[in-house]
């Protein structure tokens, strides 16, 4: 083969980038993924930065601990600079603030920590890549359900992308169709949500079992969910979302945070958001509205029912049933 016709036959690869200011990093992460992908390879933030705005960027994997700027300032200028660009933030610390910081000013995708198998890369990537091209609903793995019956041949079942475009046609907002949905006993965090998102309508439910029946009967597209409420249910809740409506944009509350609670979320439930209660309603109000357009963005897969209460499709069924553990 040419020269020239490994040039083109590169620049068809998905480019990724890894930055670590170890040089031994940054050549075992080329050997490992020189055969599939276009691999670019920055030892700093600055140099990071520099080889984005010269290439078309599909996944970046940067470590945290670095000099002059840390994994989660890089990932931040990204995230203004190329926002389609995957985010991966790779670090051996499970360091509180960097975790919220990764979360709420880098919107990781992952979060990986060291020492981390060459295969957990490898996913987390191909991961990446899936979520970049469109994919990632495609290629979860079904949970083992009892098999659901089928919604009635005569419901009227509408997608909530469908809503925002109807509502688009009368108001310059789309994202005025989506509703928010708030799982927390806390009526404070409640009424703060209601207050941050004036002219959404902000539904509360103190249950998964409630949380579940007003997602079958509403067009929800922002789930806000209280890590009071019980933590191992939020994170099984947030998962089984990813898992069955992937476009749902999920935000966690909590009056404390956990690293580890929080890197579980970011990797498995692909959390949007950390709100610290109590809440600051101006913050609050910036990035709820950033929800709500992501959710619209994305295409707003999850589904509502409009004129009838009659039964969800069998997907929002068989998300019950795992819930609940029938």
């Amino acid at each position: 083969m040419s020269l020239a016709a490994v040039d083109k036959a590169v620049e068809k690869m998905p480019t990724i980038m890894f930055v670590d200011d170890e040089e031994r990093v940054l050549k075992s992460m080329r050997a490992m993924f020189r055969r599939d992908y276009r691999v670019l390879l920055a030892n700093s933030g600055e140099e990071a930065l520099g080889l984005l705005a010269e290439n078309a960027v599909d996944v970046v994997v940067s470590d945290q601990r670095m000099p002059h700027m840390t994994g989660v300032e890089v990932l931040s200028q990204i995230k203004q600079r190329s926002p389609d660009t995957v985010r991966i933030l790779l670090t051996g610390y499970a360091d509180l603030a960097a975790v919220e910081a990764s979360l709420n000013e880098a919107e990781v995708y992952k979060y990986l920590m060291k020492p981390c198998p060459a295969e957990e890369v490898r996913g987390a990537v191909a991961q990446g890549l899936a979520l970049r091209d469109g994919l990632a609903g495609a290629q979860v793995t079904k949970l083992p359900v009892k098999p659901a019956r089928h919604t009635p041949a005569s419901a009227s079942v509408t997608p909530i992308r469908k809503a925002a475009r109807t509502a688009s046609e009368a108001s310059p907002s789309p994202t005025q169709a989506v509703q928010l949905l708030v799982l927390s006993r806390d009526k404070k965090l409640f009424e703060g949500v209601k207050e941050a998102c004036q002219g959404h309508k902000v539904l509360q439910c103190e249950s998964l079992d409630q949380a579940v029946q007003l997602v079958q009967k509403y067009p929800v597209g922002v789930l806000i969910t209280d890590m009071g409420v019980d933590e191992k249910a939020v994170a099984s809740l947030s998962e089984a979302v990813r898992q069955y409506t992937p476009d749902m944009v999920i935000i966690l509350a909590s009056e404390r945070s956990d690293a580890s609670v929080l890197i579980q979320l970011i990797n498995t439930g692909q959390v949007f958001r950390f709100l610290l209660k109590p809440l600051q309603i101006g913050q609050c109000k910036i990035w709820l509205a950033s929800a709500l357009r992501r959710f619209v963005e994305s295409g707003g897969e999850a589904l509502a029912v409009f004129d009838s209460a009659v039964a969800k499709p069998s997907a929002w069924v068989r998300f019950k049933n795992w819930l609940l553990g029938v």
